[in-house]
Formats: C-alpha cells, sequence, structure tokens
C-alpha cells in the first residue's frame, strides 16, 4: 500500500511517503520561503524515495485541524489534487492526537499542545490514546482547569 502524509500546520513542512522501498520523511522549517512554495516539490521527493509513483498513491493523510488555518489548506488542497488524479482515499487525521499518540501507554493524562498565537493554545487531553476532551481553543494555564490536580501528567 502506498501512502502519502502531510503536515503543514506549523513552522516545519513535514511530508512522508510509505511505498515498495520503505519509508521517507522530508521536512522543512520554514525560513525565506512559505510552505505553498515547497509542498509539491517535497511531496515529489518523498514518494520517489520510497520508489512508487503518484498515480500509485492508495492512501493521503493530511491534519483535520486545529491548526494553522493557511497550512490546513494547504495539505487539504494537495491531498484533494492527488485523490482527484488518482482516486486514493483520502484520510484526514487529528494533529493533536497524533502528537499524543507517541505517549499512549502513559497511564496518566497527556496534554498534547499546539500554539494558536496570540497567547492562546491548542489543547486536548488523552489518557492511553483516548480523547478525554474536545480540542480546546484556551490560554496557557486554563488547560490545569481539565485535569484532576493528583493526576500524574
Amino acid at each position: 500500500m502506498n501512502i502519502l502524509a502531510i503536515d503543514t500546520i506549523t513552522p516545519v513542512l513535514a511530508v512522508t511517503a510509505s511505498g515498495s522501498a520503505g519509508e521517507a520523511t522530508i521536512s522543512m522549517r520554514k525560513n525565506n520561503s512559505q510552505h505553498a512554495e515547497k509542498l509539491i516539490e517535497v511531496i515529489d521527493i518523498a514518494i520517489k524515495m520510497a520508489e512508487f509513483p503518484i498515480e500509485e498513491t492508495n492512501v493521503v493523510v493530511f491534519a483535520e485541524g486545529p491548526g494553522s488555518f493557511t497550512g490546513l489548506r494547504m495539505a487539504y488542497a494537495a491531498a484533494k489534487a492527488i485523490h482527484l488524479a488518482t482516486g486514493c482515499t483520502l484520510l484526514p487525521a487529528s494533529p493533536l492526537q497524533c502528537y499524543a499518540y507517541t505517549h499512549s501507554t502513559w497511564p496518566g493524562a497527556v496534554i498534547s499542545v499546539l500554539d494558536a498565537k496570540k497567547k492562546r493554545f491548542y489543547a486536548q487531553i488523552f489518557r492511553q490514546n483516548q480523547p478525554m476532551t474536545e480540542p480546546l481553543d484556551i490560554e496557557a494555564g486554563e488547560v490545569f482547569s481539565f485535569i484532576d490536580k493528583t493526576e500524574s501528567i
């Protein structure tokens, strides 16, 4: 199965392709160029490294939000274009759940956080990869009101 994953919601553009040659991840931090200028080039490099043609993409995974509005639109537009050209499956993914997943065996609360700018954050609380809250748009200190004070975090 040939899978392409696109993440454009943070200052780091990341694309992972998984194909016959294994997985290839290309990531770059935004500097003078914007994600939009590099996204197609990065997708092309990743799928070539994973050794499958774009036409044979089976699944495209992309962030459904929360996150940078422009970043969300960019990843969705690229995923939708590939879907229209190939008929592949589109699979939206929660970035907060993806970020929390690496700590899914932790017995306590896991707080997954993205900077929403202007002193606000997107946050979601998980326990063993199960969401305990909806994604929240809150100030930094507010997240602790959703956690039992006696619980390990």
